[in-house]
C-alpha cells in the first residue's frame, strides 16, 4: 500500500527542527539499563516531543513508574530504570549527548554501548506513545554496534526478572519503553509526532463545490501548503486536468481544543465540473516533503439512497438542523429545550438510534438512578444495545469536556453492574472538543464534537457502515 507522506532523503534534523520545533512543550526520555564493567550501560533510550505542558507529562510518567515501583523492579540492582520530562527546547542538547556516546538522564550518566554512526532519521516509528495514536511521526534514531545481548549481566538481570512475574526481559522494555531491546540494535529513538490529522475531502454536489478539510497545529500553517487536484480516468490511469495550490495561511481557520491546535477548511470550485468516475487527489507539503496525501473517488463522495429509518426520519428533521441542536445553537423544543444537557441527549439518542442501536434515555427522570446492595446509587443518562456487536453501552451526556470525577462515575458504575453480572462499556459523550481526555487512566472512551461531526457527514451520506467505523463501533 502507498504510503500517505514522501520525506525528502537525508534530511537532516536542523532542518526538522526548524520546520516543527514550535510545536512541542515537552520532551519525555525513558531509559533502562545495566550495571556492568563499573558503568551503567545503555539497553535503549526512547523518548518524544508532546504539545503537551511538562507538568500533566510528568504526573502521567509518574503514575507509570509507580507500577514498576510497585512491584520492585526498581529497586533491582543491576538494573536502573528512569525518566526525564524537560523544555521541548532541549532536544537539540539531547541530540548532542547521544552523538557523544553519554548522555545524562535525572542526573545519571549512562554509556551508550557502542554507536554505529550520528542520528538517522526514519519516515517510521518503532514504538508508540500517547500522540501518535492520533498523529503520523517521523523517528530520530541511533543504532549500535552491539546488540543488548552483547551485555556482560543481561543474561542474569532476565533470570532475575522472573521473580518480579516478567517472563523476559522484552516484556519490561514493552512496558516501559513502548518496545523490544533485545531484538534491535537500537541506542535510542525518539519519537517527532507531526501534528496534522483527520484531514477530510467533501463534496456538495448542489453548489459543484469540493470541500477540504484537516486539523494541524497552528504553528504549522505558515510552513504548509496544499495541492488538490482533479484527476479523470484514462484507461486504468488518473491523469490530473485542474488543480490548486494554497498557503495554509490562506484557509479559514477555526481554534478547536485541544490548545493551539486549528481546524482548516477551503470550499473551491473547479472551472470543470467533476464527473462520477473521477477522482480527487491532495497534498500536503512542507520543506520536509509531503507530509500526507490521498485521494478519493467522486462517486464515493454522492450522496447514497438513505436506509427507510434515515428517509423517514429526514422527513421530520434534517441533519442540519439535527447538527444544530448537537452543538447548542437549536433546541428540540419547548419544554426540553429549557435544559441544554437534556436537548444535547436528545439528539445524541437520535444519533445513535440511527446507527443501528437501541437506546433509552433516563436523564430527566426519576428512574437515572440504580442501588448498588450497599446502597450506594449510580446513574447514568442513556443505555444502549448495539445489535450488530451485541454489546451494551451506558453512557453520560455532557455539554463540557468530563472532570476526572465525570470519567469515575461513569466507570463506578459500569463495575457495579459488573457485580451483578452485567457486562457493558461506558461511554461519555460531550458537545465540545475533548482529546485530550480520551487519555484517561480508567479507559473510558469519550466520543467529543470532532468524533460526532465526522460520522454525522458520513450518516448525510447514507454510509452507516462509516459512519459507524469513524466513531470506532
Amino acid at each position: 500500500m502507498r504510503r500517505p507522506y514522501a520525506f525528502r532523503r537525508n534530511i537532516e534534523f536542523n532542518t526538522i527542527w526548524d520546520e516543527l520545533r514550535n510545536c512541542y512543550r515537552s520532551l519525555v526520555l525513558r531509559a533502562i539499563a545495566v550495571f556492568t564493567d563499573n558503568e551503567w550501560k545503555n539497553l535503549s533510550i526512547t523518548g518524544f516531543l508532546s504539545y503537551d505542558n511538562p507538568d500533566n507529562v510528568r504526573r502521567e510518567l509518574e503514575e507509570e513508574y509507580g507500577v514498576l515501583s510497585d512491584l520492585g523492579v526498581t529497586s533491582m540492582n543491576d538494573v536502573l530504570i528512569l525518566y526525564e520530562v524537560t523544555n521541548a527546547n532541549e532536544l537539540p542538547r539531547v541530540v548532542d549527548e547521544l552523538n557523544s556516546g553519554k548522555i545524562a538522564i535525572s542526573n545519571q550518566v549512562i554509556g551508550l554501548r557502542a554507536l554505529s554512526g550520528q542520528v538517522r532519521v526514519e519516515d517510521s516509528v518503532r514504538f508508540l506513545y500517547r500522540d501518535l495514536y492520533e498523529y503520523p511521526g517521523i523517528s530520530l534514531e541511533w543504532y549500535s554496534q552491539k546488540t543488548v545481548v552483547e551485555l556482560k549481566k543481561v543474561n542474569d538481570v532476565e533470570e532475575q526478572l522472573k521473580s518480579y512475574g516478567y517472563a523476559s526481559l522484552d516484556e519490561l522494555c514493552v512496558q516501559w519503553l513502548k518496545m523490544p531491546c533485545r531484538s534491535y540494535s537500537l541506542e535510542a529513538t525518539i519519537a517527532v509526532p507531526i501534528y496534522l490529522a483527520n484531514t477530510k475531502i467533501g463534496y456538495d454536489s448542489k453548489r459543484n463545490v469540493i470541500q477540504f478539510r484537516t486539523k494541524l497545529h497552528r504553528s504549522l500553517a505558515s510552513k504548509l501548503k496544499l495541492v488538490i487536484a482533479l484527476a479523470e480516468r484514462k484507461d486504468d490511469t488518473f491523469i490530473p486536468v485542474e488543480n490548486i495550490i494554497k498557503g495554509f495561511r490562506e484557509l479559514n481557520a477555526q481554534k478547536v481544543f485541544p490548545q493551539d491546535f486549528v481546524i482548516v477548511n477551503l470550499d473551491f470550485k473547479f472551472r470543470k465540473s467533476p464527473r462520477r468516475e473521477d477522482v480527487i487527489r491532495y497534498r500536503i507539503m512542507s520543506k520536509l516533503g509531503i507530509l500526507e496525501s490521498g485521494e478519493v473517488a467522486i462517486d464515493k463522495l454522492l450522496p447514497k439512497a438513505p436506509d427507510n429509518l434515515s428517509k423517514l426520519f429526514t422527513m421530520f428533521i434534517d441533519f442540519d438542523t439535527m447538527w444544530k441542536i448537537i452543538i447548542g445553537e437549536e433546541s428540540v423544543g419547548e419544554h426540553i429545550g429549557r435544559r441544554q444537557e437534556l436537548s444535547f441527549q436528545r439528539a445524541i439518542a437520535w444519533f445513535f438510534t440511527l446507527l443501528g442501536f437501541r437506546v433509552i434515555e433516563f436523564e430527566g427522570t426519576k428512574f437515572k438512578t440504580f442501588e448498588e446492595v450497599d446502597g450506594t446509587r449510580r446513574e447514568v443518562d442513556i443505555i444502549m444495545f448495539d445489535d450488530l456487536s451485541k454489546r451494551l453501552y451506558i453512557a453520560d451526556c455532557s455539554i463540557r469536556a468530563p472532570e476526572p470525577k465525570k470519567i469515575d462515575d461513569i466507570a463506578n458504575a459500569r463495575e457495579s453492574l459488573l457485580r451483578v453480572n452485567v457486562y457493558t462499556e461506558p461511554l461519555i459523550i460531550v458537545r465540545e472538543y475533548a482529546q485530550e481526555t480520551k487519555r484517561n487512566v480508567r479507559r473510558v472512551r469519550v466520543l467529543d464534537r470532532e468524533d460526532l461531526e465526522k460520522a454525522l457527514n458520513y450518516l448525510r451520506q447514507g454510509n452507516i457502515a462509516e459512519a459507524r467505523r469513524a466513531i470506532g463501533f
